[in-house]
């Protein structure tokens, strides 16, 4: 593990369109010391040509697993100290890293940290009803709903080492499972009204898959209940055997 180094996490399936776009945003960071991993989920387009065409890139391929077994591949090929992670059809901001590693660097106790993302439509593109007109790239009003979305976020190696990784078993809601469990697990974190990026909205949105969508979040949202009443049950066990102890 290299201090100070930021491992940039790119999956991507089938992501030609946009992949060039997302990585050339990579480069283009003020944070100079990054690496960029791709993550190709099984693409069957041009997707690893694209990749393979930036030369600082590391390409690895997997078979079609999902986007949190392509994230799991991309951190457990990672050297930096922080891992960052950015979709396929995200782009960020020039700054995006010097803003989240100047928090880093300066507070060791800061296990992650997230930013805004504004949402951009893409041309001939509707605003589907679950995205709020505040959100969207055109519009910057200080108020706007705050979503951290991966892209978003910036995370210590050491964090995932404590709560584990992503869970492969969500197809879609991925980060909303990761983002429970650390919060059940008490790390500590630092969200940001900075933007940083925008996430495009386009027609082939995984995200899109709403009945899925909802799903995934409720099962994420059932199992930090169960965690949480797990440790309420463990902690008041704790307390009546320390009653019963002789003082």
């Amino acid at each position: 593990m290299y201090p100070g180094l930021v491992s940039v996490v790119v999956p991507v399936f089938n992501g030609e369109q946009y992949l060039d776009e997302a990585l050339t945003s990579v480069m283009q960071q003020e944070y100079r010391a990054f690496e960029i991993i791709v993550v190709d989920d099984g693409s069957t387009d041009g997707s690893a040509g694209i990749a393979r065409s930036f030369g600082a890139v590391r390409y690895l391929y997997q078979e079609n697993l999902g986007p949190a077994a392509a994230r799991n591949t991309g951190i457990a090929a990672a050297r930096g100290e922080v891992v960052a992670f950015l979709d396929s059809d995200d782009v960020w901001l020039p700054q995006k890293l010097s803003i989240q590693m100047s928090h880093l660097l300066r507070q060791p106790q800061i296990g992650y940290i997230s930013a805004r993302m504004k949402w951009r439509l893409e041309e001939g593109i509707e605003r589907p009803i679950w995205i709020h007109p505040r959100i969207l790239l055109e519009v910057g009003a200080d108020n706007e709903p705050y979503f951290p979305v991966p892209s978003s976020w910036a995370v210590r190696r050491s964090v995932f080492d404590h709560l584990g990784m992503f869970d492969p078993t969500y197809r879609q809601a991925e980060d909303v499972d990761w983002l429970f469990r650390a919060i059940d697990g008490g790390i500590s974190t630092i969200a940001l009204p900075d933007v940083v990026g925008y996430k495009r909205v386009h027609a082939s949105n995984i995200s899109r898959e709403r009945k899925l969508n909802r799903r995934m979040v409720f099962r994420a949202l059932h199992a930090s209940i169960q965690r949480k009443q797990q440790l309420q049950r463990g902690a008041a066990h704790e307390m009546l055997v320390a009653k019963g102890s002789p003082s």
